[in-house]
């Protein structure tokens, strides 16, 4: 379909073309290989603040938590082509409106996939495996807010990396990798595993959650990434209390088998649903995405 791609005489990359491909490359590692350090070092400083079966025990909720991360990054990678296509074609206010609208799509998954983390994880650990093998409350939070941090900074993220701008963004993800560590240290050695896991969620929120966004706003957008951050706080807010509502409900009923687990989950997700319905209904990126659906729903019939 594409011979001209098998053609011998095409002309060779110059050296400056290569320079620059070599040096995107290495700014992208960099900001991969921090982020991965955000998250891999914590056995380690678990195992030497506390003790291993504690990483065991810390690794059976990462399991379940890590699956559901896997299935919702599939789901927002598939907007990353369409992402880079936008911020190359189209114009700085619909580029800026997209933004928001992909941060609204992200705090309610995640939300939402916090809310059911929080309420039923021990729930589900306890049918699982046995109660012996249950972590705090504490520790569950502290988990669930490192998922939910690296899970609604996706949309600064994405453009970030399709804009070019992970050059500037590369030192925030070092950064706080950095801070990772030493927050770890600090705070493991005197709250144990809870304080490990919370300095990854900290470090997480102060040297790289804000950086992505903000500059985005600098450089593409061209004016102060204020109204997003009063939103992320609002987000955060809303997420806190639907967390609060269906924990403080869910939490009183006994569940000892997995039928009545499913009930009480199928319940939950249609409570935490309809408060994040009624906390976002009169915000207008919830109207844009209503607007967005029924334009795709009369495309389709």
């Amino acid at each position: 379909m594409y011979p001209e791609i098998s053609e011998r005489n095409v002309e060779a990359l110059s050296k400056k073309e290569q320079k620059n491909i070599f040096i995107n490359v290495k700014d992208v590692m960099l900001y991969k290989i921090s982020s991965t350090i955000n998250t891999g070092t914590d056995n380690i400083i678990i195992t030497k603040l506390v003790n291993l079966s504690s990483v065991g025990l810390t690794d059976n909720y990462l399991l379940l938590i890590n699956a559901i991360n896997q299935i919702l990054l599939k789901i927002m990678v598939s907007f990353t082509a369409s992402i880079g296509n936008l911020n190359a074609k189209d114009s700085v206010e619909n580029r800026e409106k997209v933004f928001f609208d992909l941060t609204f799509i992200v705090t309610w998954i995640y939300g939402f996939s916090s809310v059911m983390l929080v309420t039923f994880l021990n729930k589900f650990i306890n049918i699982w495996i046995g109660e012996e093998f249950l972590l705090s409350t504490s520790v569950v939070l502290a988990l669930v807010l490192e998922f939910y941090i690296s899970g609604v900074q996706y949309a600064g993220y994405n453009y970030a990396i399709t804009t070019g701008l992970f050059k500037k963004a590369k030192w925030g993800a070092f950064s706080s990798a950095i801070l990772n560590i030493i927050l770890s240290l600090i705070l493991g050695y005197k709250y144990g595993i809870f304080g490990v896991l919370l300095a990854t969620g900290v470090s997480r929120l102060l040297a790289q959650t804000w950086l992505d966004p903000y500059l985005v706003f600098k450089y593409e957008f061209k004016k102060s990434s204020k109204t997003y951050f009063l939103k992320f706080a609002r987000n955060f807010l809303f997420v806190a209390i639907n967390t609060a509502i269906c924990y403080t409900i869910f939490n009183k009923i006994i569940i000892i088998s997995l039928t009545k687990l499913i009930i009480c989950a199928i319940l939950c997700t249609l409570l935490s649903n309809i408060i994040f319905l009624i906390m976002f209904y009169k915000t207008w990126e919830f109207s844009d995405m209503k607007k967005r659906i029924k334009f795709l729903f009369l495309k389709t019939s």
